[in-house]
């Protein structure tokens, strides 16, 4: 094998609001996992911490940025070199993030 292998994995999570106000208000997060290395990665999974995530869904895109599957159960995939793991979500504010 020539070169040297350098597994390497960026996670970038953004959302489409930029704040709240009110309890209730919904928040859609995005996270973005890409193999950035040279190697294959396997068992690739993300999990947020922030409690009572719903309508999570899971898709791995190319190095284009195209959908090219959906991963296996509990979005855990396997990633070559560029591919990435996307996984989108949304979140309901509470009371306790208002106060």
């Amino acid at each position: 094998m020539e070169g040297e292998c350098l597994p390497e994995i960026t996670l970038i999570k953004t959302s489409e609001e930029s704040s709240y106000k009110e309890k209730d208000e919904v928040i859609h997060f995005t996270l973005v996992a890409e193999n950035t290395g040279n190697v294959t990665l396997y068992g690739v999974e993300i999990k947020d911490l922030l409690p009572d995530l719903y309508d999570v869904s899971f898709v791995i895109r190319n190095k284009e940025g195209k959908t090219i599957e959906s991963p296996a159960v509990n979005g855990e995939a396997v990633l070559l070199p560029g591919e990435a793991l996307m996984m989108k979500a949304s979140y309901g504010v509470t009371q306790k993030d208002v106060d």
